[in-house]
């Protein structure tokens, strides 16, 4: 829980501006603010919709690993992430 806390005072900022915040670590680890729900998960792929649109991330054994208010992280082999405004996955 404290990295949690942590984590959410570092993107509190991003969050006020109304706007995701996407943070990714080599190709290992993904950080988002401002997910508002995840639409499809399997290990595989990640799709979910965020204050910026639809994002999809790709991968292998991908894992959520914080899934709390409108923080999101994401572990695995990520090999794609995809962000799309219009509203398609």
């Amino acid at each position: 829980m404290k990295r949690l806390s942590s984590l959410a005072k570092r993107l509190k900022q991003n969050f006020a501006s109304g706007m995701s915040f996407i943070e990714i670590h080599g190709n290992q680890e993904l950080v988002l603010s401002g997910c508002k729900r995840i639409i499809d998960y399997n290990t595989d792929k990640l799709s979910c919709y965020t204050l910026s649109g639809y994002l999809t991330v790709e991968g292998k054994s991908l894992q959520v690993d914080i899934f709390s208010g409108d923080i999101l992280t994401v572990y695995g082999i990520i090999s794609g992430v995809y962000l799309n405004s219009d509203g398609n996955c």
